[in-house]
């Protein structure tokens, strides 16, 4: 996400060189003009019978380097996406710590968050009905069944339910 929001800066600043680019062009064009002017002076008095040959012979003006555009990305604009409001971000976490990391990157840039999977989000179920982010609960794997009896798909969805989480 911030190297999102830096790519969306970087174009910001593409578009003030490119109009900074637009005026030295300009500029660059009255400049190449009087060396042209200057230089067919120069080249005529050259032709006169007895004339000396410059002393210094004048640079023509440098013309200025147009801005590189940034490059686009397809993933980078769906994080922009992301970033606008305008796509809710899926992440499969099951861990309250995982959990609790994406409720941080939520806070830190404003993204709408659903979690998928949450075999332990009811562990930190207040926490996710404060931030209002939903939970889609799968069933625990057969493994996880037999060494936690008390941890049904249906035991969760109550107490994620009980905690105001949307389920």
């Amino acid at each position: 996400f911030d190297e999102a929001k830096a790519w969306r800066d970087s174009g910001d600043e593409y578009r003030e060189k490119l109009e900074t680019y637009e005026k030295d062009l300009t500029e660059y064009k009255k400049k190449f003009d009087e060396y042209a002017k200057k230089k067919e002076e120069a080249d005529a008095k050259a032709k006169e019978p007895g004339a000396k040959a410059p002393e210094k012979k004048e640079e023509p003006p440098k013309r200025p380097e147009r801005p590189k555009e940034p490059n686009p990305s397809a993933a980078r604009n769906l994080l922009l996406e992301a970033l606008d409001g305008t796509l809710a971000v899926r992440v499969e976490a099951h861990d309250p710590k995982d959990i609790r990391a994406l409720l941080r990157l939520r806070t830190e840039h404003g993204i709408d968050l659903v979690i998928l999977g949450g075999y332990w989000a009811d562990q930190i179920a207040t926490e996710l009905a404060d931030a209002d982010v939903p939970v889609v609960l799968t069933a625990l794997p057969d493994h996880h069944a037999q060494r936690f009896p008390d941890r049904s798909l249906v035991a969760r969805w109550r107490a994620l339910r009980a905690a105001g989480v949307t389920v």
